[in-house]
This record gives C-alpha cells, structure tokens and sequence, in this order.
C-alpha cells in the first residue's frame, strides 16, 4: 500500500494540491484506529496523544486544513483483512467509504470500523477552527457499493474519484 500511495502521490499529486486535496499515508488512519478508546475515555481530549503528531501531519506541507485543503484521500485497513479507500471532505462533512467487497460488512459494521476516524476528525476540525456550515452534526458516512477484487482496485476507484 506504501507504494501504490507513493506512485499516486507523484503522478496525481499536482492535480489534488489544485483540486485542494491531499492524499494521506496508511498510518494516518491506522493511527486513529488505534488511538479510538482512549480518545473516547479521555475528558480533556487534549491529552489524548497522537492528535499532535495528525494535526501536525495535515499541515505539514503549510497548507491550511480547511481552506487550502478540503478534501483527504485515505487508505484503511479493515480489521487486518483488507483495505478500503476514503475519501473525507470537509465541505461537504462527510466520508465516503469505496468498499471493494461490499458483501462482506453491513453498513452498520462500516459505521462501527469508520468511526475513530470521524470522531477525531471532526475534533481536530473543531480544534483547528476549520469553520464550515455542517461541523455542528456529526460526519455523515456513506458507502458505496462497487463492486471489484481487491483493496488496490478500491483504491484506485478512489484515485477516480479525483
């Protein structure tokens, strides 16, 4: 995944920085996945650690989440068995998960393994005071149901949603 993420990288890399999109590394969303139940028992979310090492990851490049960079592109893994692609845009507050096996979690699983993401997500947009008209409700999680073989095929759906 580290390679396909590079080659998309250089080849659509130009075109999303245009497009005020990003592609992110695997350990981004790995990250969120892991760091998901002490987010959740936390009272100062701040304390949670990890959100610096995202934030910090998302600005990297001195582009302003938010206003330069409005949508993310994202490989995760989905309970170590196979990955999906996600596309998270923060206009429209929601992330689309591009399934390559739909058959095999129903949505509410999909909601359950897409949640870590959008909770810390839509803290850091509300940390980072990224102002859109929707950040008040939670990210909406849609799905769609291609159906093809395998994670690098969902990936490159994703790369055609570019």
């Amino acid at each position: 995944m580290e390679v396909l993420m590079g080659y998309s990288d250089r080849r659509y890399g130009l075109p999303l920085h245009l497009n005020h999109s990003m592609f992110v590394a695997p350990w981004f969303t790995a990250h969120m996945q892991r760091k998901d139940r002490s987010f959740k028992a936390a009272r100062r979310k701040k304390r949670v650690a990890g959100d610096a090492r995202i934030t910090k990851y998302l600005t990297k490049f001195g582009s302003k989440w938010g206003a330069e960079i409005d949508t993310l592109y994202a490989p995760m893994i989905w309970e170590g068995m196979y990955w999906v692609g996600l596309r998270i845009s923060l206009s429209q507050w929601n992330i689309l998960v591009l399934d390559p096996n739909p058959q095999l979690k129903t949505m509410e699983k999909v909601e359950e393994l897409v949640e870590p993401v959008a909770s810390i997500l839509s803290y850091i947009a509300k940390k980072m005071y990224i102002k859109t008209q929707n950040n008040t409700r939670p990210v909406y999680i849609v799905r769609v149901q291609e159906r093809t073989q395998t994670g690098v095929i969902a990936w490159c759906t994703c790369l055609h949603y570019v």
